[in-house]
């Protein structure tokens, strides 16, 4: 599940930022001159692929900005994928109202 799914969301993951960023929407981040604090949540992340696609995405397209990635989901067991990946986990319901 995890190598097939690593090849989808990391793929899915790296077109989305590429179509933000040819729409402009990181206009500011790539204009700045020194390293700017980019901060991006997966709510439901799990092991965090998505997050894999921000950083590389960033390292290749937008060397100027500093990704603070951080993965939520209900599912505590993920965390593990997640810090050998070197991201941040916490687990969270989307359902309680209490991130919101």
């Amino acid at each position: 599940y995890l190598r097939l799914k690593s090849i989808q969301r990391i793929t899915e993951g790296t077109v989305a930022m590429e179509r933000a960023y040819n729409a402009g929407a990181f206009a500011a981040l790539r204009d700045a001159r020194t390293k700017t604090p980019f901060r991006v949540a997966s709510l439901g992340g799990g092991p965090g692929f998505e997050l894999l696609a921000v950083r590389e995405f960033c390292a290749a397209r937008l060397p100027q900005a500093e990704p603070q990635l951080l993965s939520l989901d209900l599912q505590g067991a993920w965390q593990p994928c997640c810090e050998a990946l070197g991201l941040r986990f916490e687990v969270w319901d989307v359902m309680d109202g209490d991130g919101l």
